[in-house]
């Protein structure tokens, strides 16, 4: 039986749902019970918004609206019973934001749930140099032109297909998003391939994946 369970797990049971774990890595009684009663959660917040719950899922969890340009957001995958969490982040990098390639605005991708949003690419040395998930169903996002500390919720609206894929980009292992994100929702290459890679080959290679992007104040109503 497998003992060990990635800390940032335990961090994001803690955030969440003040579980009171210790984040040292080892999985036990109380570990378990914080992982299904996040799974719980998680699903009680999709049936209020009425989203579709599936047997796999891919979840985004912003913690907070202010541009850090920092991995301080959360992934997570749920396999059946199973949940893994790790750092990402949802909003852009500071360099898209001061500076936007879209004359309209640099792109951040809106709470929601996106319906077969993104397919899997196997592609070691391809666009990113890993694999990663492209955007093939459209997403909407907000455009923020002259940008604040935090996303402008009162920003115009953009629906259509963007680019906005996860992942990361070789030898990515930064603090700071940077250049890494124009509305992608990313994370450092260590946490792609060390964590995440497997699990999205296992559960989301060769079907279009849903991806679902909550919030924290989500956890609170």
């Amino acid at each position: 039986m497998d003992t060990t369970l990635a800390k940032s797990t335990q961090h994001a049971c803690n955030l969440l749902l003040n579980s009171g774990l210790t984040e040292d890595g080892s999985l036990g009684a109380m570990s378990n019970a914080a992982i299904a009663n996040l799974i719980a959660k998680l699903k009680d917040i999709f049936e209020k918004k009425h989203y579709v719950w599936s047997t796999n899922n891919l979840i985004g969890i912003r913690t907070s609206d202010v541009y850090t340009d920092e991995f301080t957001d959360i992934g997570i995958i749920v396999e059946g019973d199973s949940l893994m969490a790790y750092p990402i982040s949802t909003k852009p990098g500071m360099k898209y934001l001061d500076h936007p390639e879209n004359a309209n605005g640099c792109a951040c991708l809106k709470e929601g749930q996106y319906l077969n949003m993104w397919q899997f690419h196997d592609e070691f040395n391809g666009w990113t140099g890993d694999p990663y998930m492209m955007q093939v169903s459209p997403c909407n996002v907000y455009r923020e032109v002259n940008h604040g500390t935090s996303i402008n919720r009162n920003a115009h609206v953009d629906t259509g297909l963007f680019g906005v894929n996860y992942h990361s980009w070789k030898g990515f292992n930064s603090e700071h998003v940077a250049n890494l994100s124009a509305g992608c929702q990313t994370m450092n290459e260590s946490v792609l391939v060390g964590e995440v890679l497997p699990h999205l080959e296992k559960s989301f290679k060769g079907t279009p994946t849903t991806y679902t992007l909550i919030h924290t104040d989500d956890f609170k109503a």
